[in-house]
Formats: C-alpha cells, sequence, structure tokens
C-alpha cells in the first residue's frame, strides 16, 4: 500500500478526517493531494469536514481548500500504536 485516507462522518452534516498516511518513499509525488481530492469529493455534500494537523502541513492542506482555526485536543501517547495497555 501507497497511502490511504480515512474521514468518520456522520453522513448528514460533518465529517473529520483523522488519517492522511503516504508512504515515506512516495512523499511529494501528488499521492497525499490525489487521495485527499478523492476523499474530499465523497464529501463534498457536507456542510462542514474538519481535520487538524501540523503547523507544517498547514500550506499543504490550505491548498486543498481548507482554512485555519483553532483546535483543541487530548493524547494519550502510550495508546498512540491502539494497542491495549496490559496491567498484571
Amino acid at each position: 500500500m501507497i497511502g490511504f485516507a480515512q474521514a468518520i462522518s456522520d453522513g448528514v452534516l460533518t465529517a473529520f478526517i483523522p488519517l492522511l498516511e503516504v508512504q515515506a518513499t512516495y512523499r511529494g509525488q501528488g499521492v497525499g493531494s490525489a487521495l485527499m481530492r478523492r476523499l474530499l469529493a465523497q464529501l463534498d455534500h457536507l456542510y462542514a469536514v474538519d481535520l487538524s494537523c501540523d503547523d507544517e502541513l498547514v500550506p499543504f492542506y490550505g491548498r486543498l481548500g481548507f482554512g485555519q482555526a483553532n483546535l483543541m485536543f487530548r493524547r494519550s501517547y502510550a495508546r498512540q500504536n491502539g494497542a491495549p495497555l496490559l496491567t498484571v
């Protein structure tokens, strides 16, 4: 797999894009842009499509029509890989 993008949506009003991933060797070749354009076409009927990104990615998402806004978040970095925490 070269890359993927996913969205979570209620199918009526809003969607959130939590992930766009492209293998490092394919970055800068338009793969991410193509994935996002395809995903956004599927979400075009919605009022709001939101995502959060690191500062260095703001220009990339800006070129795709996203505006900048404030964001609040909470992370549990111990669970970053998705595996359950084991307690013994």
